[in-house]
């Protein structure tokens, strides 16, 4: 049998893009009544809800590492093919969100790479339990992220997963019923599940969303919301795109009756970005911190573009205002 290394190295680059953009099925409105299948959030230290959120039991998907790792040849060609594909955006890792009724189902499709940057720090081994999680002493005390000192200090690393793009397809579909319990308000439902589960990625708590190592920092370079339609669904940003600031919508009798289901998803997931940054509520503030782990969000509406929010470089300025306001008041 011909060996891997022995294939031609088109057939070896066929195969390096396989295992990148390769991809889990998408799961289906069926799916969806599976109870085992799903797990329901709660945010005890918050008394928040779940915000009609639910993730998928299954792990995430492994990233490309150790395809990586296997020898200096397949490191070196895989890389080239990571090269040739990037600018394509072919290398965002994918969730899947089946937004139905009050609820929303997230999965994850695809992981195909992430970075990971590694920081030393130096420490008082007294201090570390109040400068650091509780989960985080555990680490600190492995012998391969800690070395003492003389002083009595303790050299640590932290390990920080970058995510270069997460790509979230908000799948609409038609409601099952007319009955709503109403977990939030209607406007406020889909931006919210979204900040829970953006949340829950950055908390990578594993007991929610299986991943790989839990012991790692995540930030994304950036979020892309993209609204997909339901078949069926009235169209009004095709006949009457919005322009203001404010998103608004000449409207008309049919609109006023039924709102447009994809109109009022976009309109939330725009403005919740606002409400993060004002933090005049208490979810606002609970939320606010997706702000600082996340530099771009993009807004899309069946894959194109409708509205871009660079995040980093607000926070970017806030930051420098504030440094001005202190030296001032010195």
């Amino acid at each position: 049998m011909t060996q891997f290394l022995g294939l031609p190295r088109e057939l070896r680059d066929m195969i390096y893009l396989e295992v990148l953009i390769s991809s889990r099925s998408l799961p289906t409105l069926k799916d969806t009544k599976s109870i085992s299948g799903w797990c329901r959030p709660w945010e005890p230290k918050s008394g928040l809800g779940d915000h009609g959120c639910a993730f998928s039991s299954k792990r995430a998907p492994n990233t490309c590492a150790n395809f990586l790792a296997c020898n200096k040849q397949v490191n070196k060609e895989m890389l080239d093919t990571i090269s040739r594909v990037r600018p394509k955006g072919q290398l965002a890792a994918r969730m899947d969100c089946i937004a139905v009724d009050e609820m929303h189902y997230f999965t994850w499709l695809s992981i195909p790479i992430v970075r990971h940057t590694r920081t030393s720090h130096e420490a008082n081994k007294n201090t570390l339990t109040r400068v650091i999680p509780t989960w985080a002493t555990k680490i600190l005390t492995a012998t391969d992220r800690v070395l003492g000192s003389a002083t009595g200090g303790a050299l640590y690393q932290t390990s920080t997963i970058v995510i270069e793009q997460l790509r979230i397809d908000i799948r609409l579909f038609e409601p099952t019923s007319s009955k709503t319990t109403a977990f939030e308000t209607p406007r406020d439902r889909t931006s919210w599940a979204i900040c829970a589960a953006l949340k829950h990625v950055f908390e990578h708590d594993p007991d929610i969303i299986p991943t790989r190592d839990c012991r790692n920092d995540i930030t994304i370079d950036e979020v892309i919301l993209n609204v997909v339609p339901y078949d069926g669904a009235p169209e009004a940003f095709a006949h009457h795109p919005p322009t203001d600031p404010d998103l608004y919508m000449p409207p008309t009798e049919d609109m006023e009756a039924t709102p447009n289901p994809t109109e009022t998803a976009v309109n939330e997931l725009v403005d919740v970005w606002n409400k993060l940054w004002a933090a005049e509520e208490f979810k606002a503030r609970y939320y606010c911190t997706l702000l600082e782990k996340i530099k771009k969000v993009r807004i899309c509406v069946d894959g194109k573009t409708f509205r871009v929010r660079d995040l980093g470089v607000e926070l970017e300025r806030g930051q420098a205002e504030r440094r001005r306001i202190e030296m001032r008041m010195r």
